[in-house]
């Protein structure tokens, strides 16, 4: 037996997404997963920021040219 033709997932499916839940539209298929706790929101803001702020410090911009193995951050923090 043949399986129904599928559609494409569009904007009006994305908007039908309950608010504690958070969609994507990934090669015309719509992917839903459970939004994230505010405490990871924090932590990932928090990371986000320590970066950028190490990366300027270093005198790059953030981003540019960047490799993880080869890069050593300094702390402008003394313990």
């Amino acid at each position: 037996m043949a399986e129904p033709a599928k559609r494409n997932a569009g904007y009006d499916d994305l908007l039908s997404i309950p608010d504690n839940m958070t969609g994507e539209i990934i090669g015309g298929e719509l992917i839903v997963t459970p939004r994230p706790a505010h405490r990871h929101i924090f932590a990932a803001s928090r990371l986000g920021a320590d970066l950028f702020r190490l990366t300027s410090l270093a005198g790059e911009a953030p981003g540019a040219g960047y490799s993880w193995p080869n890069r050593r951050f300094i702390s402008a923090r003394k313990t």
